[in-house]
């Protein structure tokens, strides 16, 4: 089956990843997912099959376990998420590859994060910080889970500090082809933002949200939805009724196209904050989509 040695395998899988991301972010994780464990499954059997650059194979699994870590996150599927994590961080410590080693650990600590578990995303962060090359993106984004665990454990001041830290890593950062081309200020801003949500500050948080999302890259539709999602929250919980609506209206509209649970399940929090005597603008237009929407049944898988 795999006879031919002239196939440069890693090079194809390669290849293949950096295809799914581009269409994870345009079109969701839920229809990239498939093609991202099929290429584990692949990738395993090329490996006992002793074909092709046994060390770039194993490199491509912890990327795809990476990969597909992320996707089982953006689905709110947790269990899944930390097992494929988990893959990722063995496989990297096989390869004896800090780089690798970082990329994991970045991984679970922000899925620390998403869970609400303050001392295990610090300590996830703190020791892919120590893995990962100090001048690298890797870097910044630990630093920039750190400081939201920071601020979930209620050390505002040093959570403040150690975002500047992680612009001040990204503003000198070598740029990876590879990862991290999402991790800009603009995200370390909304990332922030979010910070801010979670810790009750929701004037500052939309504020924040509103101008990050004005100098976001384009060709990331998917976080745009998250983050107009966690803005319309924050909006709702300040009591700004009209721009609540209208955000969660533009969250539903790129939740329901990209299938994303992040995005989902933060429009159905929203959902249940609403007044449903409300009367203000925009609270129909989005109580009707919202209904719609629930009524395809999705609702039940975020």
């Amino acid at each position: 089956m795999f006879t031919d040695t002239s196939l440069d395998h890693v090079a194809h899988f390669d290849s293949m990843r950096m295809s799914l991301i581009e269409s994870d972010n345009l079109y969701g994780a839920a229809r990239t997912l498939p093609h991202v464990l099929d290429s584990l499954a692949l990738l395993g059997e090329l490996r006992r099959a002793k074909v092709g650059d046994a060390r770039g194979l194993l490199r491509m699994q912890a990327m795809f376990a990476e990969t597909a870590a992320w996707q089982y996150q953006d689905q709110r599927d947790f269990v899944n998420a930390q097992h494929w994590a988990a893959k990722a961080l063995q496989w990297s410590h096989q390869l004896a590859d800090d780089y690798y080693i970082g990329l994991s650990l970045v991984r679970m600590s922000q899925l620390a994060c998403d869970q609400g578990d303050a001392g295990e995303a610090k300590e996830l962060a703190d020791a892919a910080h120590r893995s990962a090359p100090h001048d690298s993106l890797f870097s910044a984004a630990a630093l920039t889970f750190r400081a939201h665990a920071l601020a979930l454990a209620g050390d505002s001041p040093d959570s403040a500090r150690t975002y500047d830290a992680a612009r001040a890593i990204v503003a000198i950062a070598v740029d990876d082809p590879k990862w991290g081309m999402f991790l800009d200020d603009s995200y370390i801003d909304a990332y922030q933002a979010h910070t801010f949500a979670e810790t009750g500050a929701h004037s500052r948080a939309t504020r924040q949200f509103t101008d990050a999302m004005s100098r976001m890259q384009p060709g990331f539709p998917r976080d745009r939805g998250v983050y107009l999602a966690r803005t319309a929250v924050s909006y709702m919980a300040a009591g700004e009724i009209e721009p609540a609506a209208a955000a969660g209206r533009c969250a539903l509209e790129i939740g329901i196209g990209t299938r994303s649970a992040r995005i989902l399940n933060k429009v159905r929090e929203l959902s249940g904050m609403i007044d449903p005597d409300s009367k203000q603008t925009g609270i129909a237009e989005f109580r009707d989509a919202f209904t719609a929407w629930r009524a395809e049944g999705w609702l039940d898988h975020t």
